[in-house]
């Protein structure tokens, strides 16, 4: 599991113990945001600020970083700089080339309009009291389900052409969803427009270049491969397939050199499959007016079956490893060659298999909790940084200015923004939660 917050302490501590196995990162998107402030009135500030960025965005290597990093650090004479050595000891939290060989699911920031708050705050805001939250909790998931089983239904019912005549371009259209078939044929195509081999080496080590443009900025970048020819598997330097989940252009370009026609069957993840079963859709629904499906009725029978099988041969070593070995026989026979079915997570039966409507637990009546002093300092009296300072005065020009509309450009956590682009609309098959879990 992999969790995403900022640079808090506390959390920090709270995790380590709750989650001993997770891998916690921090949220690059803020941490890019302190940078300004963080070097003040430094005389070489603008120097410094672009010295960081290629730092950060330019290292395909944890090597490569910390050099770059270094030679910054002496030639701006930055040594006694405490928050620049502080982040510098944490950079495993944080830089990207530190995580990116770490599945994520593309995930890299909690930037409030990329994150689950912009998705709640349809329904509730800073008033609502804790009452209030809970039984509009209960919509905002109903929302988010609802809207799931719309662009499941999308990835079914529609299709997004093919551009080319390679035939693992139809085989990725015919497994994959919508959303994720766009962003595979997207790199098929840059991979082809933009991407060329310059060097094979016993042909398990390739040097792919990329004519890349940033801001409008033309750049040429080498990524290395070492690709097995044996199993067609290959590691990008860019390491896209093992943070995204998505296979790289630089492969792909190989992939077309070298004749394969079909993508190995470890490039194609199963999460991004249609028809992907998700662990919470076994869950008991407890939405208003939802029924429980025929499945559902299924799945929780056996849950209370194999419970309670497990109270009565627990006690038993014999009974026990006999129980045991049965099931796991049974597993190894009913698991699929293919994981087009596969379930993500671990779930709770919570429903009475009897009845396809959902059970009525009565619940204790729930109150706001007692008001207790805020952790930090009053939100009037905190201090504001020039950041802050200076949006507060551009809000007050602009509310003396005429009405007009502006569009604003995100990146995407891991790289500097580019410039905005068409692309086809992508369907999400899968819950942002706040803490970005993975």
């Amino acid at each position: 599991m992999g969790i995403i917050t900022d640079q808090d302490r506390a959390m920090q501590n709270a995790i380590a113990i709750v989650f001993p196995n997770s891998k916690h990162r921090w949220c690059l998107w803020h941490i890019m945001k302190k940078v300004p402030e963080k070097l003040g009135g430094d005389a070489h500030k603008d120097e410094i600020l672009n010295v960081i960025h290629d730092c950060i965005y330019d290292s395909q290597y944890t090597q490569e970083f910390e050099e770059k990093w270094l030679d910054m650090v002496q030639r701006f004479a930055l040594e006694e700089h405490d928050w620049l050595r502080v982040m510098y000891n944490e950079r495993t939290r944080w830089v990207p080339c530190y995580l990116k060989p770490t599945f994520w699911a593309g995930m890299s920031t909690t930037q409030r309009s990329e994150s689950i708050n912009a998705f709640f705050d349809k329904f509730v805001n800073s008033k609502t009291t804790l009452k209030q939250f809970v039984e509009q909790y209960g919509c905002a998931l109903r929302d988010k389900v609802e809207k799931e089983f719309q662009a499941d239904t999308s990835s079914f019912t529609k299709m997004i052409p093919c551009v080319t005549r390679y035939p693992m371009e139809k085989q990725v259209q015919q497994i994959y969803t919508l959303s994720k078939f766009a962003e595979f044929q997207r790199e098929l195509l840059e991979g082809k427009l933009y991407c060329d081999i310059l060097l094979c080496e016993d042909g398990r080590k390739y040097t792919v270049q990329e004519h890349m443009d940033i801001n409008g900025f033309r750049k040429i970048v080498n990524f290395h491969i070492d690709f097995d020819p044996n199993t067609s598997f290959g590691i990008c330097s860019c390491h896209l397939f093992e943070f995204r989940g998505m296979i790289c252009r630089h492969l792909l370009v190989i992939f077309v050199r070298l004749d394969i026609h079909h993508l190995p069957e470890v490039y194609l993840m199963s999460r991004w499959r249609k028809g992907m079963k998700r662990a919470y859709q076994r869950v008991k629904i407890n939405y208003d007016g939802w029924i429980t499906t025929v499945e559902q009725q299924r799945f929780d029978k056996l849950c209370k079956t194999f419970e309670s099988l497990a109270n009565m041969v627990a006690d038993d070593e014999a009974k026990y490893n006999e129980v045991l070995l049965w099931l796991e026989t049974q597993l190894t026979t009913y698991t699929p060659p293919v994981s087009h079915s596969c379930i993500v997570g671990n779930m709770t039966p919570l429903e009475d298999p009897t009845t396809n409507i959902r059970s009525e637990v009565p619940l204790p009546p729930i109150g706001d909790p007692k008001c207790t002093k805020r952790k930090g300092a009053p939100r009037k009296n905190r201090a504001k940084g020039p950041l802050e300072k200076g949006k507060k005065k551009g809000r007050a020009k602009k509310d003396n200015a005429p009405a007009t509309t502006t569009t604003i450009q995100h990146g995407n956590g891991e790289g500097p923004s580019n410039t905005a682009t068409n692309v086809p609309r992508l369907y999400s098959n899968g819950l942002d939660l706040n803490l970005s879990l993975v």
